[in-house]
């Protein structure tokens, strides 16, 4: 029955050298042209079409690697052929199954990564950059709205999960955006707790009251920026953004698994609703406090209470998730590791190298 499904993954990396004093690198650090020489020579085409993906800009061909940051324009006003540069994306192409979407993630990871390190640059899953504070640049015309997000994206790092629908599950959800965007932001930032891994800001830890937040993604970027983005004309595509880093593909089929209950059961198995404000809200305690924030708990059981019944019904196995259910069990979540490493005095750049990104299938 899941034949119809479509999958897509895109994950943004920071780029970090083997430099005590400054491992993490960023704008001024990163040169659009020489990072664009580096993954313009990694071969993808034995691995993956990238068919139904757009050109980015600043790029002069479509490829899996990516140059991720802040687009700049010419004095014409067209886009430019570079950019000021905050990490590098994977992306990969339009795929009829999880397990096909994760095999050709992996082996695009294991490339980019061999690419990078000849040149001392290596990739770190964190979800926020770890010393960044402020992004400054020429607005270029931008609309304020605009600008904003471009100053929070450009310090943050997130997966975005892309799922398609069979037709009679796409006209449903697309029928009746309003509900399902009321259903996201009821459960989303539940599911986004399940993932925090960004505790840093300007070096260090910073405190919410006696508590250290969790994440800096999640609290900067959830009052600016949507959790889902509906695409009608690319066949029904939705994107989910809520989640955070991982190392692992064990740990993004988990997330897809998520994104298809929350958009597969009925309304009686998932009734919970809410407003946009709502979600924001919601978000921000989980940032500060992740599983201990109001209702979490509670709303996580209830995912994992239906998530069987519903991925059985279209073929899907639910115990890819036990990932995530042991986190609820155990209360203990990414971002609480990096905490304790930076609290036993562990240097930023051995936390960095903690969480490199591997692959489950490839001897890295």
């Amino acid at each position: 029955m899941n034949d119809s499904f479509r999958f897509g993954l895109e994950v943004e990396y920071i780029i970090f050298q083997n430099n005590r004093e400054k491992s993490a690198l960023w704008v001024d650090d990163l040169d659009f042209e020489q990072v664009y020489k580096i993954i313009k020579q990694i071969p993808f085409l034995d691995v993956c079409q990238m068919n139904g993906i757009d050109p980015e800009e600043a790029h002069d061909e479509i490829s899996p690697f990516v140059i991720e940051g802040y687009h700049l324009k010419n004095e014409d006003g067209a886009p430019a052929k570079s950019m000021l540069v905050k990490g590098v994306e994977i992306r990969t192409p339009v795929c009829s199954s999880m397990d096909e979407c994760l095999k050709i993630y992996e082996t695009l990871l294991h490339r980019l990564k061999k690419a990078m390190a000849e040149h001392d640059f290596y990739l770190s899953a964190l979800a926020h950059h770890p010393t960044a504070t402020k992004f400054e640049a020429d607005r270029m015309g931008r609309r304020h709205d605009f600008w904003n997000w471009a100053k929070v994206a450009m310090k943050t790092y997130g997966p975005d999960i892309n799922i398609s629908f069979p037709k009679n599950i796409e006209n449903r959800i697309f029928n009746n955006l309003e509900q399902f965007h009321e259903r996201v932001n009821y459960y989303a930032p539940a599911m986004s707790a399940l993932t925090l891994c960004s505790p840093f800001f300007d070096g260090g830890l910073k405190f919410d009251h006696d508590k250290i937040v969790l994440s800096h993604r999640t609290l900067r970027r959830s009052p600016v920026a949507p959790a889902i983005e509906p695409h009608l004309n690319e066949n029904g595509r939705m994107e989910f953004k809520f989640f955070e880093m991982a190392k692992s593909s064990v740990e993004y089929k988990a997330m897809f698994l998520l994104c298809l209950v929350l958009s597969l059961a009925t309304d009686e198995e998932l009734p919970g609703r809410a407003e946009e404000h709502d979600r924001i809200y919601a978000l921000g305690e989980v940032a500060k406090i992740g599983l201990e924030a109001p209702n979490i708990i509670q709303i996580l059981n209830e995912l994992k209470d239906v998530s069987s019944r519903v991925l059985l019904r279209y073929n899907f196995n639910p115990n890819d998730l036990e990932i995530f259910w042991e986190r609820v069990v155990s209360g203990e979540l990414p971002g609480h590791q990096l905490i304790n490493a930076y609290q036993s005095k562990i240097a930023m750049l051995d936390i960095l190298k903690s969480r490199i990104p591997y692959s489950q299938q490839i001897n890295d």
